[in-house]
Order: C-alpha cells, then structure tokens, then sequence
C-alpha cells in the first residue's frame, strides 16, 4: 500500500528494506509496523511482517536509518502514540 515516512535501508548488496511508515487503512489514517524486503537482483518483494494491531507501529521522520552489521538495521523512530 502507498505509505509516507517509512524506515528505509540498504540491508545487504541486493536487498533493501522498507519498515514500518504511514498510511490510510480503510479510510483511517494509520502508522504501520509492517516489513518488506525487496530484492533488487529479481525485483521480487516479500513481506516479512504483517501490520497488525497491537504490535509496534511507527514513522520514520527523515528516515534516521541504515544498516548497522550483516543483514541488520538500527532506526530511530516513533511509535503511534
């Protein structure tokens, strides 16, 4: 889905990815908590988490993220509340 602020990072040499962010979820607005790697060698993308309520649900205001070590990443974010 179309989403704004979301925490974005290179996650290895053919993956990148998108977390979290904000978006309208049935007319409502809504911070997410979903994960999505995207894999630039086959242009496939794969949801990793679902966005469900009740788990973390964040924005990433000028995307303060990268990579931190092999296949990780540090975000500095903000929850819904």
């Amino acid at each position: 889905m179309p989403r704004w602020s979301p925490a974005v990072s290179m996650l290895n040499g053919s993956e990148i990815v998108v977390m979290g962010g904000n978006s309208f979820i049935d007319d409502e607005f809504s911070s997410l908590g979903d994960v999505f790697i995207f894999n630039t060698e086959n242009e496939q993308i794969e949801r990793r988490v679902q966005n469900f309520a009740g788990l973390l649900q964040f924005q990433a205001i000028g995307n303060k993220c990268a990579q931190f070590d092999s296949d990780s990443v540090i975000a500095v974010v903000e929850d819904e509340e």
